[in-house]
């Protein structure tokens, strides 16, 4: 198992990813996701040359955004997001505090296939690192598609 920075050879793959997991990503998000994980802070997890899964985010003074992550429906559930999360927080300098945003589980979307309550495994894997609701902002990213904010105070570190 290998972690290192996302590169634009990892693109495809990513772009694969991302297109396995309709329940969770509109196709609108798709050209967002592939221009933020060619030009902001990305980190990729492989083995055997293959990735399964990668995050990005954006430093700021006192705070890690994070702002995508997405793992390989194959490899869920194997720690893979753990760690691409923890090799993130390992990042921070002067950041205080990470912040995830994610759908809440009544947001409602465009796309059928997509449904706030398939974030409910989102939410519950940031609440197990640690992360706390610290916002729930309503209509967000559109009209219905309401956004709960998670916060995790890095001196609270598991």
């Amino acid at each position: 198992m290998v972690i290192r920075n996302g590169n634009e050879q990892d693109l495809p793959r990513v772009m694969d990813i991302i297109a396995s997991l309709g329940t969770h990503f509109i196709p609108e998000s798709h050209a967002y996701i592939a221009d933020d994980f060619l030009n902001l802070n990305s980190l990729v997890y492989e083995t055997n040359c293959v990735v399964h899964g990668f995050i990005v985010w954006i430093s700021h003074s006192v705070e890690i955004e994070l702002l995508w992550l997405a793992i390989d429906p194959m490899e869920g559930r194997n720690g893979v997001g753990s760690c691409l999360v923890e090799a993130v927080l390992e990042t921070a300098t002067t950041q205080r505090m990470v912040i995830a945003k994610t759908a809440t589980i009544d947001s409602q979307f465009p796309e059928p296939s997509v449904s706030g309550l398939h974030f409910q495994g989102t939410i519950r894997f940031f609440e197990k690192l640690g992360f706390h609701q610290c916002a729930i902002v309503s209509d967000f990213w559109a009209i219905g598609n309401h956004c709960q904010m998670l916060l995790k105070r890095l001196d609270e570190r598991h």
